[in-house]
């Protein structure tokens, strides 16, 4: 093993080389794989028996060649902790897509089968989708897997495993929520920029999973927050979202509450620079979102007092969500300082003035991936700046039991 004792860029760079080869053993021994299906079709002959264990000699020793490999892979890592990360970035980059294939897209299909033609002369459309296809499946998602690939609509072990994690460790009745609706819906895109999302459409949450086990927000939250959504809708299987029909035992909705936490919210704040119908019109020109009433030049002073308080107060990862929201209801006048928020037109607010209810929606699901990460400090901000819409969240997810 002394060949690894080398300076970083040295090591990752005979670990791409090694990661190179192991690919293309693996292309070879896909090819016998098809080679041997081929020839369990003949008629059995001694000749033929002959041939295919030669092949699976052959395949053998490549299984081998490739244990070999890893075990130096294996040594390389120990000694560059940062291996990991460079070859992600060359399996990317050699994929050379944003979306790796998917073997079932006739495409696909169409390319592989004529790449093997040439491997194995005289293998017909029949044989391959028969005996083919399935072998070279199961060869992908070993590669896939080797190689930390993320393939669209499906997770790696590790994120799987961690998901189920955190799923066993969640508080009731979250944990139950998610556990008896998680088959209802599906994962979409799982790497690049077409993430972060969850569509009613295809019925799919889309996360980057690559970036999920380091989220600043907390590990996987993103994904709970896009499966919050889907739950959402899901639920009743209706059509629509039950964060945005289910009322509460004082016959409320969660728009109702989410707008009263925050004009008190607002209200407090706003009072603490002025008083009087000064402070009343500064209150409603921010519940508006600025669309209605003008103020006075004073008035406007205030206001950007008001508006810099709440762009330090947000400030933190811990607070963007609350930040969000708000955002939501004032059409995004009390965003913190470097928090996230959406900024599409019509997002919060049709072009008539009218709440999308997005802002129930929004909650609904950063709510409840704070309540399946335990990210106790996030939650803890949420329900300070929404202690009724917390209890309303709290109340319509025990009727979800």
């Amino acid at each position: 093993m002394s060949e690894f004792k080398l300076n970083e860029t040295e090591v990752k760079a005979q670990l791409l080389r090694l990661n190179m080869t192991k690919v293309e053993l693996y292309s070879v021994r896909a090819g016998l794989d098809v080679q041997i299906l081929k020839l369990r079709l003949t008629n059995g002959s001694n000749a033929s028996s002959a041939i295919r264990g030669k092949l699976g000699s052959t395949c053998k020793k490549i299984g081998n060649e490739i244990t070999n490999i890893n075990s130096i892979i294996n040594t390389g890592n120990t000694i560059c902790s940062k291996a990991k990360t460079a070859e992600r970035t060359a399996q990317i980059s050699m994929a050379g897509l944003s979306d790796y294939p998917r073997l079932l897209d006739p495409v696909t299909v169409s390319v592989v089968f004529s790449l093997l033609s040439v491997v194995a002369p005289g293998l017909t459309l029949p044989e391959f989708l028969v005996f083919g296809l399935p072998a070279i499946s199961t060869w992908f998602d070993i590669f896939c897997e080797q190689f930390g690939i993320q393939r669209d609509g499906t997770l790696l072990e590790k994120d799987e495993n961690a998901i189920n994690d955190i799923v066993n460790n969640a508080e009731e009745p979250y944990k139950s929520i998610y556990e008896d609706n998680k088959d209802k819906y599906n994962l979409g895109h799982t790497h690049g920029k077409d993430t972060g999302y969850y569509t009613n459409e295809d019925n799919t949450i889309n996360v980057d999973m690559y970036e999920e086990p380091n989220n600043p927000r907390g590990p996987y939250t993103t994904y709970f927050h896009e499966s919050g959504h889907a739950i959402d809708y899901n639920y009743k299987d209706d059509g629509s979202y039950y964060s945005l029909t289910y009322r509460n035992s004082n016959g409320e909705s969660l728009q109702d509450v989410i707008y009263k936490d925050v004009r008190n919210d607002v209200t407090n704040t706003v009072n603490e620079y002025a008083s009087g119908d000064t402070a009343q019109h500064i209150v409603d020109y921010i519940m508006s979102g600025g669309r209605d009433g003008s103020l006075t030049d004073a008035e406007r002073r205030i206001l950007d007092d008001v508006l810099n308080d709440y762009r330090t107060s947000f400030k933190g990862a811990v607070n963007e969500a609350a930040s969000d929201v708000y955002g939501g209801v004032t059409d995004n006048l009390t965003l913190g300082d470097g928090c996230y928020g959406h900024r599409d037109d019509g997002y919060w607010y049709t072009t008539d003035g009218q709440p999308t209810g997005m802002q129930s929606l929004e909650l609904w699901a950063e709510y409840y991936s704070y309540a399946m990460t335990g990210n106790e400090a996030a939650m803890q901000a949420l329900r300070e700046r929404f202690p009724e819409a917390s209890e309303f969240l709290d109340e319509m997810a025990r009727s979800m039991q």
